[in-house]
């Protein structure tokens, strides 16, 4: 099969000899498992240690992150593309709009500030950082760190009150600035009446270019009062609706750490198409559409009996998108690895197919990892790493688990000295590498670390194919290709979505494979033809890095493209 047809939707071929194309530069290195930089750190230009708590990869490479706000001001963020192992970087950072919400006032003797930090956020399909919820703190008189000589080791003790808040900014990475959407509106429970208010909310891009928010807290002290109302953003009327009272939404679904939400490739029983999973381990699915809102399996995540909230710390995510079932799992299904403290789950990995309602055999990571952080790579292994055991100790290593090789799971070579737990930043970059950054070992706000290194899985030490051109835009459904160097045989192209993580859940990650229907020479370079997903239930549009994969599954670097209607 020669494919002629496809060539119509191509420039002309003297087009492509008339790029100024880049030359094959991989060359041979020894192979080693993994590579591990030094720590470097984040300041201010006054020296003040900044410590991320929230990271999205934006469409250009930089990196995008703010933190917490303990000084009762609005959280700061800062936008950097990360540069040649500084010993540090300088940033400058600034403030978000939160409009019609609290700027960091005193009432009398209360002090009061809205902070995105513990906020959710994932990518729209019109390339905007939404941004939703976060934190309302309130302080009985000045807080002890804001007095001379105050320190920031405080907890919860220390606010009078702390709550959610019903804003939803957004941040456009192509003119870096921020707009306010309409404050959410779904209400909490019946005692307490302040709608769309939300404390650790779960946001995720829908098939259908909405922006989903699910679950979080309405009041977190002096007692707890649950939100788990879900409801829509849409990007095109600017409104948010309700799809589901917090009465009406099962209780297993709500996790004090980010529901775990996603939209699925495929519909189950042609009626849910979102899978959710909360603190109990208990599988929920959910129909964005139709009479039929709910379906709670009765197969808890195994080893969950051990704990009233077992999936407590536990990270979470979709399984690769793959063109054939050779993984022993059906596309749709996720991964769940570490969990509770002084449970098996917190040196588990364990995969729910949705399809079936079954779980895979729990496999056994031989060390224990709560708030561990769980990356796609690009060919199609999940890294684990970070997290801590009971006594906040280091797990040390990474492993890699490969579905593709009946979930082996491989440790890498090189240990991460310090702890990186609760409120690591994690994300992979375009040119492969892993961004980990951030995180504590105590649970304390304050305690995170004002570092960061890049991880080298073990691809990157090997010659990698060169991805030398391709479309910047695609259509669902169409035709597009790839000119690759050095005539390196292309055995996969995948799209990976851009990173946006925080508390080890990435909201925003999906990874799916794309089908080559041509593959052939051009001179001294391959042109391949891929066609991109066919419905947005695979892959809701937006933007992606395309990665290209040769024989032996190594990637090349990415570029980004847009994904769209």
């Amino acid at each position: 099969m020669t494919n002629r047809g496809f060539f119509k939707a191509l420039p002309p071929w003297t087009m492509l000899a008339a790029l100024a194309l880049p030359a094959f530069s991989a060359t041979a290195a020894d192979p080693l498992p993994d590579y591990l930089t030094k720590s470097m750190e984040w300041k201010t230009s006054d020296g003040t240690l900044l410590r991320p708590i929230h990271v999205s990869l934006l469409p250009d490479g930089r990196l995008f992150f703010f933190e917490p706000a303990f000084a009762m001001t609005p959280s700061p963020f800062w936008v950097w593309r990360d540069e040649d192992l500084p010993d540090a970087v300088t940033v400058s950072p600034n403030d978000p709009p939160l409009v019609n919400h609290l700027p960091g006032v005193q009432y009398g003797q209360w002090h009061v500030a809205d902070t995105i930090s513990c906020s959710g956020h994932t990518f729209a399909e019109d390339g905007r950082l939404i941004v939703v919820g976060g934190t309302r703190l309130v302080s009985d008189g000045p807080p002890p760190w804001l007095e001379p000589g105050g320190s920031e080791d405080f907890g919860r003790e220390d606010f009078a009150a702390i709550a959610g808040f019903s804003t939803a900014p957004a941040f456009s990475p192509a003119t870096d600035s921020w707009s306010t959407l309409p404050d959410m509106i779904g209400p909490g429970q019946a005692n307490f009446d302040d709608p769309g208010v939300r404390w650790y909310p779960t946001a995720t891009r829908l098939a259908s270019g909405e922006i989903m928010v699910t679950s979080g807290l309405a009041l977190v002290l002096p007692t707890q009062i649950q939100n788990r109302s879900v409801e829509v953003y849409d990007p095109v009327s600017a409104d948010w609706r309700i799809l589901s009272q917090h009465q009406d939404t099962p209780a297993a679904i709500y996790n004090r750490d980010y529901s775990h939400v996603f939209q699925l490739p495929d519909s189950v029983a042609d009626t849910f198409d979102i899978l959710m999973m909360g603190e109990r381990g208990q599988p929920v699915l959910m129909s964005t559409a139709g009479p039929q809102r709910w379906q709670v399996s009765s197969r808890m995540r195994p080893g969950s009996e051990a704990a009233a909230t077992p999936n407590h710390g536990t990270t979470t995510a979709l399984l690769p998108i793959r063109l054939n079932a050779d993984g022993g799992y059906s596309n749709g299904a996720i991964v769940m690895a570490g969990g509770q403290h002084q449970t098996t789950l917190e040196h588990s990995i364990d995969v729910y197919d949705p399809m079936t309602d079954q779980w895979l055999p729990s496999i056994d990571m031989g060390i224990r990892r709560h708030h561990p952080s769980t990356i796609l790579l690009p060919d199609s292994r999940i890294l684990i790493m970070a997290g801590h055991n009971d006594s906040g100790d280091n797990p040390g290593y990474a492993q890699y688990l490969d579905p593709s090789d009946g979930f082996s799971l491989t440790p890498g070579s090189v240990q991460m000295p310090e702890t990186r737990g609760y409120h690591t930043v994690s994300a992979l970059l375009p040119d492969g590498r892993i961004f980990p950054g951030g995180g504590n070992d105590d649970g304390k706000p304050g305690h995170e670390k004002p570092s960061f290194r890049y991880y080298y899985p073990d691809y990157m030490l090997k010659p990698r194919p060169n991805l030398l051109f391709t479309q910047t835009s695609f259509k669902l459904g169409d035709y597009f290709w790839v000119l690759t160097g050095d005539r390196t045989p292309i055995s996969e192209m995948v799209l990976v979505a851009l990173g946006s993580m925080t508390h080890s859940y990435d909201m925003n990650q999906r990874l799916v494979e794309l089908p080559i229907v041509y593959s052939g020479d051009y001179g001294e370079h391959s042109v391949q033809i891929g066609r991109a997903p066919i419905s947005a239930e695979i892959a809701p549009p937006g933007d992606y890095m395309l990665f290209v994969l040769d024989a032996a599954r190594v990637p090349s670097v990415a570029k980004v493209i847009t994904l769209t209607r």
